[in-house]
């Protein structure tokens, strides 16, 4: 039944998947080259190799310059503006405070702020067509190509240009605005050592969560401990009520794991983006599976040895446990039927990832106390207004698809241990459902689309 499920899954999402590759959509008839040989990078000399492979079917192959101060120079020009605009608001709703004015510097007299700003812009826009016109521009490794159709740009996707493995890397062009230009002109020995990287603190976080989970899963076992000679100041958990020392020990790891599992799920989103990735698609992708290989170890593995361990804890620390041979050869079994109650602190995970998840997505607590304060005391013009209402706006597919994941592969392992997760499984994707599905239809949007590039993934997760 579940295989029939995704099997069905997946036929629909090829079928959205062939339709949106059908679009007359730039992305569609754009390809991406990295790694361009050096005597190939110039404009004519990359038209002249795609032209000769896929002849009259080019429209046009440009080289990728590095511009990254001209990106920096447009957000300062955004910036001026948005005060340009802050102070021409100022003028007209406070004129009774006479010509806005403020400091350019420390130290420094005060200035007129509309002449000021304008100023500024002007510098900045002169700054940004100088360069852009600069016949000294320095062309990266990257370019990009447009074809007259889509078969020929999904053919040319497919190829392999180079004679080694170090040149002619070609894909699918991106959404425009997914492009991540900041990373076309890193060097393939840089992007390995950041390859590199990335696996050592992925490495790194899988080996030191064994003892974060350990230490999580020990708040949960507090009565088997204060049973052991060495924990015996911990007895006077035996003396709380009932109700107190089950939401120590059931309701409270809960909610640590998930707050410490939120440590690597930082650090491998900033590791990731340090990556030679040519979109933010591929970016979120490379996200996803780097905190999902986590979660396996610190949501599933590490919480079922460790609690599975510290349920046995007085017979581990028994010195007859490791003398008696009896005593030893039973001992996996009594670990063994120790697996069924980690089925309880799984139940708490998914109602509590259920709770939060559905609290946090339809009320959007943060995203308002912001748009307030903004509102209420910092945005006046109605490009800052604009502004704050993008604030939050992107929908986190990787973090939905990620839990989604664990949860099927917390609800698939323990379905015929612990029926009673199936109904907390079928009550997570069902509010999941409801939640996101409010949320894409009225509070968020993306900018750009990846044509369900994520979802792809997500379905190879659960199948594994």
């Amino acid at each position: 039944a579940l295989l029939y499920l995704m099997a069905t899954e997946y036929k629909i999402f090829s079928k959205y998947r062939t339709y949106f590759r059908r679009l007359r959509i730039p992305q569609n008839y754009g390809l991406i080259v990295m790694d361009v040989p050096k005597k190939y990078r110039s404009d004519d000399k990359l038209y002249e190799v795609f032209n000769n492979a896929f002849p009259d079917e080019v429209v046009s192959a440009s080289i990728v310059y590095d511009m990254k101060n001209v990106l920096k120079l447009k957000n300062e020009y955004e910036k001026d503006l948005l005060k340009l605009e802050i102070a021409e608001w100022k003028s007209v709703n406070k004129a009774e405070k006479g010509v806005p004015q403020h400091r350019p510097g420390c130290c420094k007299p005060k200035v007129d702020s509309i002449p000021h700003w304008e100023s500024e812009m002007a510098r900045l826009k002169a700054e940004i067509e100088a360069i852009q016109e600069s016949k000294d521009k320095v062309a990266t490794r990257s370019g990009l190509i447009v074809f007259k159709t889509r078969r020929a740009a999904s053919t040319a996707a497919q190829i392999v240009f180079g004679r080694h493995a170090k040149e002619w890397h070609t894909a699918h062009a991106p959404d425009p605005k997914a492009v991540n230009w900041a990373k076309l002109s890193m060097h393939q020995s840089v992007a390995t050592i950041m390859r590199i990287k990335s696996g050592l603190w992925l490495a790194f976080f899988v080996i030191a969560w064994a003892a974060v989970v350990t230490a999580v899963m020990a708040v949960a076992n507090l009565t088997a401990l204060s049973n052991i000679a060495a924990f015996s100041w911990l007895s006077f958990i035996q003396d709380l009520p009932a109700f107190i020392v089950g939401l120590i020990e059931k309701f409270l790891p809960v909610v640590f794991l998930i707050v410490l599992n939120m440590i690597p799920f930082i650090v491998m989103k900033a590791v990731a983006k340090k990556e030679r990735l040519h979109s933010q698609y591929l970016v979120n992708a490379r996200i996803r599976n780097y905190v999902y290989v986590l979660q396996v170890f610190s949501t599933y593995v590490y919480v079922l040895v460790a609690g599975s361990l510290l349920n046995n804890i007085s017979d581990l620390a028994d010195p007859d446990t490791w003398t008696n041979i009896d005593n030893l050869t039973a001992l996996p079994a009594k670990i063994a039927q120790a697996v069924p109650s980690n089925g309880f602190f799984f139940i708490n995970y998914v109602i509590t990832v259920t709770l939060i998840g559905a609290h946090k997505e339809l009320s959007q607590v943060s995203r308002v106390i912001v748009m307030w304060i903004f509102r209420k005391f910092l945005a006046k013009t109605d490009r800052a207004l604009k502004k704050v209402d993008c604030t939050g706006k992107d929908f986190q597919y990787p973090s939905i698809y990620i839990s989604a994941s664990i949860v099927s592969l917390i609800g698939l392992s323990y379905s015929s241990i612990q029926p009673f997760l199936c109904v907390c499984v079928t009550l997570y994707f069902a509010l999941t459902y409801l939640y996101t599905k409010y949320t894409l239809c009225f509070t968020k949007v993306n900018d750009f689309d990846d044509g369900g590039y994520l979802f792809r993934g997500a379905i190879k997760h659960i199948f594994v």
